[in-house]
């Protein structure tokens, strides 16, 4: 068997690439993706370098979050169907909301309990409290918890004929917990009412996801439904048996 290339070489020869040694034609390599018009290092282009890597890590969130907003199950559908160009995985899109709600979160209990113990710096911290370690990650928990909700959605749509895997139906949901938890973060800015209110937010997306979601409405709407209630009824079986 032969060896595998290295993707990186410490001199690479004229009219290849910088990065993998490989020869070029164009504005980037065709082996490892690096431009091609990589020159010497000045100011003016490392500010304009990390300009572009910010603009480009933000402008698939931002259209990610404007099509969630706007229509959560064809948003949700154009990644799954392949048009991933201009959108943010679900996972990252998950995640990176999850980062910023737990940072919100800890510094709203952390607030909190500062004004509550009259502003004494050696007061006990509420953020040690379980209750309050939940509040901060309750983002990562349910992207765990959601799991289940996936093979169930599966099994639904084999049934009612939906052309959607559970590994869709995954995404479907991570995408709708993302821009639920970005608009509860905010509406907790707002009042506790407001947040109060965004607490029914993951529903009520999965739902209205779930209806353009396939093809047939109905019949995605009713896969979306029936897991939605599948998946309390399991989590609520399970705390029972826990509790």
């Amino acid at each position: 068997m032969g060896m595998a290339r290295s993707t990186t070489v410490d001199n690479p020869s004229p009219g290849s690439c910088l990065q993998c040694g490989s020869p070029i034609s164009g504005n980037y390599c065709s082996e490892c993706g690096q431009s091609t018009s990589v020159g010497p290092l000045r100011f003016i282009a490392l500010l304009g370098e990390a300009f572009t890597s910010v603009v480009d890590l933000e402008l698939p969130i931002l259209r990610t979050t404007k099509g969630l907003l706007t229509a959560p199950g064809r948003t949700a559908g154009a990644w799954v169907d392949g048009r991933r160009k201009t959108l943010t995985n679900p996972i990252k899109y998950c995640v990176i909301v999850g980062v910023l709600f737990t940072l919100v979160i800890r510094f709203r209990l952390a607030d909190a309990a500062y004004f509550e113990s009259g502003g004494q710096p050696g007061a006990d911290r509420t953020t040690n409290t379980l209750s309050s370690l939940f509040q901060e990650y309750v983002a990562f928990l349910l992207m765990l918890l959601a799991v289940p909700f996936a093979p169930i959605a599966g099994m639904l749509s084999w049934v009612l004929k939906v052309r959607r895997s559970s590994t869709d139906w995954y995404a479907l949901f991570l995408y709708c917990l993302g821009i639920s938890l970005l608009l509860q973060m905010l509406s907790g800015f707002v009042s506790r009412t407001a947040a109060g209110f965004a607490s029914i937010l993951p529903a009520v997306f999965l739902l209205w996801g779930g209806w353009q979601f396939g093809k047939v409405r109905w019949r995605s709407f009713l896969v979306a439904l029936l897991s939605l209630i599948s998946w309390v009824a399991l989590l609520a079986w399970g705390q029972s048996l826990l509790g």
